[in-house]
């Protein structure tokens, strides 16, 4: 690793973004369909830090990343390859495609929202999710087109009652929750 940077930003649909330069020292680091680079990847980023006492490291997952960008460079002195990556949104969101195709979707009213919600999620072929209960249903019907992403609709429904959030967190959960207050939150450090 020559450089790295990771940005958290909790009013964004990609909550997380990372961005690195690494010394390629194999050809399995090379861009290609069959290597460790390449659009249908994930990549997991910890970060580690030695103990002085015990000479163990401890790591801790920084994320769950999708690459949105990769660029490799050769040359007799230079042999870098440069990523960005982006939360697991990216995925559903429009910037690597998340289009809902082939069909329309149409979200009956009186629908319950967490159903629709884990329906959506089936259909976009996450198996991993947690979704709070809202105790609410949709008020009105939902329609869409092939040409709208999940992350569209998923707006749209987050949208029709205050304080809920989507997002993907750092293990590639996607998470349906009310946005915490912090008065009702236990204690995470004291």
């Amino acid at each position: 690793l020559i450089s790295d940077n990771l940005n958290v930003d909790s009013k964004s649909k990609q909550r997380r973004s990372y961005s690195a330069s690494l010394y390629v020292t194999d050809s399995s680091f090379i861009i290609g369909e069959d290597r460790k680079v390449w659009i249908d990847k994930y990549v997991r980023v910890y970060y580690g830090i030695r103990s002085l006492r015990t000479r163990e490291v401890k790591y801790w997952l920084l994320g769950t990343f999708t690459y949105t960008d990769a660029n490799y460079s050769y040359s007799s002195t230079d042999n870098t390859l440069s990523i960005t990556c982006a939360d697991l949104m990216a995925d559903y969101d429009g910037t690597k495609n998340g289009q809902v195709t082939g069909y329309s979707i149409k979200i009956p009213a009186g629908e319950d929202i967490r159903q629709s919600v884990i329906a959506l999620l089936k259909s976009a072929g996450i198996t991993k999710y947690i979704v709070e209960d809202i105790h609410k249903e949709i008020p009105y019907d939902l329609e869409y087109s092939d040409s709208t992403t999940y992350c569209d609709i998923w707006t749209d429904i987050c949208d029709l009652y205050d304080s809920w959030e989507f997002f993907f967190d750092i293990d590639g959960t996607f998470i349906w929750r009310q946005i915490p207050t912090g008065y009702s939150e236990p204690s995470i450090l004291d």
